[in-house]
């Protein structure tokens, strides 16, 4: 249902996008975190916030001690929507990054902000960018 209304977007449509981020169906969160990401400049300044905040609580299931069905990939879906939806969005990723508490939530983290996939699923960086981000901004990790 959620992939028919895509098409032709409405206040309503973005609403229904966010109310299905708590969805117990995992596939329904990471559609719905990618249709957000897309769908930024439609949203209302209100809507903007409510979508960083859910996505910011959904983010953190994903961590080292996930049970989520989709902890190997639909963090990925998640984190891109949180950058797609600006500053606000990349500051809770970067809060992730840099602390110390969740070495795997600060792992996806980094590579959201800083290994990031294409349109698709094919990574648009080469091999001096990633050892440049590996460089700066990779997470240190005390195991």
């Amino acid at each position: 249902a959620l992939q028919s209304l895509r098409a032709h977007p409405t206040q309503l449509f973005l609403n229904l996008l966010m109310d299905s981020l708590v969805d117990k169906s995992p596939l329904v969160n990471s559609y719905s975190a990618s249709c957000l990401g897309e769908l930024v400049t439609l949203m209302r300044p209100e809507q903007k916030k409510r979508a960083i905040d859910e996505l910011g609580k959904l983010i953190l299931e994903y961590g080292s001690k996930s049970k989520r069905s989709d902890r190997d990939w639909g963090w990925r879906l998640v984190g891109s929507a949180l950058t797609q939806l600006g500053p606000d969005g990349r500051a809770i990723l970067e809060n992730l990054r840099s602390q110390s508490t969740d070495p795997v939530l600060a792992w996806r983290a980094f590579t959201v902000m800083y290994l990031p996939l294409g349109k698709g699923t094919f990574p648009t960086y080469n091999e001096s960018d990633v050892e440049l981000a590996f460089k700066n901004y990779a997470p240190i990790v005390k195991y």
